[in-house]
């Protein structure tokens, strides 16, 4: 009985599940906090470095998505895959590129991975 439940948490459906609502969580959280921030008036200019970083992220999450959405074999998705990749790549553009608070932390992150030492 125990191993049903732990096979059930290795689907398709569920993780499919699981993987939605943790891109839906991450966007309204980072639409509040671009919302509540943006009335502070400061504005940041990016230069070529940081969107580089951003095209990177971008392109490795739709990767992600793309592989992620061929492999997935759900019956009750599969005529709304094609809605749903075009949401989630859409989602993934306007975290990567106009969500500011999303591309700070792109920039912090990939810059602290740059600072570690090994």
């Amino acid at each position: 009985m125990c191993f049903n439940n732990l096979f059930y948490l290795l689907k398709d459906q569920f993780i499919f599940i699981i993987f939605e609502a943790c891109l839906i969580t991450i966007t309204f959280y980072a639409l509040f906090e671009d919302i509540k921030n943006r009335d502070s008036g400061m504005t940041i200019g990016r230069g070529n470095q940081s969107w580089a970083y951003f095209y990177a992220t971008f392109g490795i999450i739709s990767v992600i998505i793309s592989g992620f959405f061929s492999a997935t074999e759900i019956k009750e998705i599969i005529n709304y895959k094609g809605i749903i990749f075009l949401l989630n790549i859409g989602i993934t553009l306007y975290l990567c590129f106009y969500n500011g608070w999303s591309t700070n932390k792109i920039v912090g992150f990939v810059t602290s991975i740059k600072n570690k030492k090994f």
